[in-house]
């Protein structure tokens, strides 16, 4: 969904002239929840390493699709047109300030709507497939159809990620459906573990953090570094940053539990 939201966001003002920030990241979202939404009819039915693995499949068959479409520039991609805002063109001058505004404002709009869908019926019932789906199974719940909501709404973040990444660079390329990046998502998927939608933010700066930390310290081997980095977080966070937030909670309710007469 990434790739496919860059794709979309960059191809739209030549395919209908419009080209708008906010519009581009509707429609790359929605064609994000689209691809997600065909694939997930398929992927529901599976769980643990085969999802993973027909994920990463998935990823890599559209990798080489599109670098072998020389009209979408191959491997070397095609550069996005800067977009407007609601109508308003920036001078160029002002423009990168007004990117990342506006990607703010699209982040901020995504936070509060997972926080919605996590509150929603089927975010609650999410996770409890995610804890144990044969046991929402024998309650009747359908599984499979909570498991592709929940691929297809996490498509339209994928498109709107991939919209604003074309924004912001300027530029899409094959790579952003590389089993690399693929990886990273997943890394800050597992850093953030939470209910909370803002511990997918906080993930995110951290190990990008890390990485220019890394870079800065190992200029060389600031692979090794980053690595090194993960492996403690793993280690001392096995269970993400939702960790955090149960220390907190469970430090908050002994003091209520203290000060009680």
């Amino acid at each position: 969904p990434l790739s496919v939201g860059s794709y979309v966001a960059a191809l739209l003002p030549r395919l209908v002239g419009a080209n708008d920030l906010f519009l581009n990241c509707l429609i790359a979202g929605l064609a994000g929840a689209a691809i997600n939404g065909l694939l997930g009819a398929f992927m529901k039915r599976y769980g643990g390493i085969f999802f993973a693995m027909l994920t990463l499949a998935f990823a890599m068959v559209l990798y080489g699709s599109l670098a072998n479409v020389t009209a979408l520039g191959g491997t070397d991609g095609f550069s996005a047109p800067p977009p407007g805002f609601l109508g308003y063109i920036p001078s160029q001058q002002h423009r990168p300030v007004l990117t990342f505004f506006g990607a703010g404002i699209v982040g901020a709009a995504a936070l509060c709507l997972t926080n919605r869908f996590f509150e929603s019926r089927s975010g609650w019932a999410a996770r409890a497939v995610g804890a144990n789906d044969i046991r929402v199974a024998y309650l009747g719940a359908d599984a499979g159809s909570i498991v592709w909501i929940s691929i297809a709404y996490s498509g339209f973040l994928g498109g709107l990620g991939g919209a604003l990444t074309a924004a912001i660079t300027g530029h899409v390329t094959p790579d952003l459906a590389y089993w690399t990046h693929s990886g990273e998502l997943v890394l800050i998927a597992i850093l953030g573990n939470s209910s909370q939608a803002i511990a997918i933010f906080i993930a995110s700066a951290v190990i990008e953090t890390m990485r220019v930390v890394s870079s800065a310290a190992f200029p060389y081997t600031w692979q090794a570094g980053l690595g090194v980095m993960l492996l403690a977080i793993v280690l001392l966070l096995p269970d993400g940053l939702d960790a955090l937030f149960r220390r907190r909670a469970v430090g908050g309710n002994s003091e209520i539990a203290e000060k009680a007469p």
